[in-house]
């Protein structure tokens, strides 16, 4: 049986596409005050890293998305 896809080859190389220059990667990775506020939230070393991991990579694919409309 065949797999259906929820993204389209273009949607998915752009969801997974790092950024290329330096000004990108500040922008896409540079958290705000209330991001950092609510990362301190977290509880331990490991979930502060993590929390702080999954904002980046849903933040960047929110601006990719944010940039495509």
């Amino acid at each position: 049986m065949p797999r259906r896809s929820i993204l389209s080859a273009a949607e998915r190389e752009s969801l997974l596409a790092l950024p290329d220059t330096k000004d990108e990667l500040i922008r896409h990775y540079t958290f705000s005050e209330s991001d950092l506020s609510i990362i301190r939230q977290r509880r331990g070393p490991a979930n502060r890293l993590g929390f702080a991991v999954q904002l980046c990579y849903l933040g960047s694919s929110q601006n990719s998305e944010n940039k495509a409309r």
